[in-house]
């Protein structure tokens, strides 16, 4: 069954699961980062300060798509690309100092002639920051912008800020992080997600990066054939160890078929620091 449960989560996966790489930082903005201060963290203030740019006027229909506040910007490149912004609601959280930071992510849809260019497998790019505040004022930390393949569809992120703030933990010696649980649906009616981690390093990059599968439901797709179906959930556990990139422990549970027990597995991921990605680690021989 070994065997069965890892071939289930590989099949789930590959189709749906987006890899995340290293973000590209964009070039039309370069600025020191540690001169960039804003009175707030209101999204006006980030497009005055951050962006450096006047957005242009939002339609009221694409307004009323979500609650989250949003502006229309032209791209300063020679082809004028436009994109709609949308600030997602800030994380207020500690790093491995104890000091207090803030989160700003935003969602940056491609847009054309008052239409979202996005499909049902398209998810959105977006610009994360993070910010301190001194007296009264919030300097910028970290900027990376136009962070691309991100978790999403149909044009919105599948970034659950709730899980972020509850998972939010040392995923390094010096290097705070959060991780999350995507779940993504196929044309058949699969369901399959993963486990993402959000790296927030400072003066540096910020990086989304795929950790390895949750888990899968394939009991829709087997429908006419139940004894088919599997279902796999997992667990994930950043697992300290005084190295720079702590490695993590995904434990999996899987059941369908003629199992009458679910069938438990671990995995273990290890941050490749070559190529900026995390990859399973080789179990040990005994």
């Amino acid at each position: 069954m070994q065997k069965y449960l890892r071939a289930t989560i590989m099949a789930l996966s590959v189709s749906a699961l987006p890899i995340v790489a290293m973000a590209k930082p964009v070039q039309a903005l370069v600025y020191e980062k540690t001169t960039v201060n804003v009175k707030s963290l209101d999204f006006d203030e980030i497009l005055n300060r951050v962006y450096q740019t006047k957005p242009l006027a939002v339609p009221a229909a694409l307004q009323e798509i979500s609650k989250a506040p949003k502006a229309i910007i032209q791209a300063r490149s020679e082809e004028q690309r436009e994109y709609l912004l949308s600030m997602l609601p800030v994380v207020t959280y500690k790093n491995t100092a104890g000091e207090t930071r803030y989160l700003v992510v935003v969602q940056k849809n491609n847009y054309y002639d008052g239409q979202i260019m996005s499909c049902r497998a398209c998810s959105p790019n977006a610009d994360m920051f993070i910010f301190k505040q001194i007296d009264k004022r919030y300097y910028l930390v970290s900027a990376t912008f136009d962070m691309e393949d991100l978790p999403g569809g149909n044009g919105e992120l599948k970034l659950d800020l709730t899980q972020v703030n509850k998972n939010m933990q040392p995923f390094g010696k010096e290097l705070t992080g959060s991780y999350f649980e995507a779940e993504f649906s196929g044309a058949g009616g699969q369901r399959s997600s993963g486990w993402y981690g959000l790296l927030l390093r400072e003066q540096e990059q910020i990086q989304l990066v795929f950790i390895g599968d949750a888990g899968g439901d394939t009991s829709s797709f087997y429908a006419d054939r139940p004894e088919m179906a599997w279902t796999t959930t997992s667990t994930l556990k950043v697992m300290p160890n005084g190295a720079a990139y702590y490695p993590i422990q995904v434990t999996y549970r899987g059941i369908g078929g003629k199992l009458k027990k679910a069938e438990i597995s671990h995995k273990s991921f290890v941050f490749d620091t070559k190529n900026n990605v995390f990859v399973e680690a080789k179990p040990i021989k005994k």
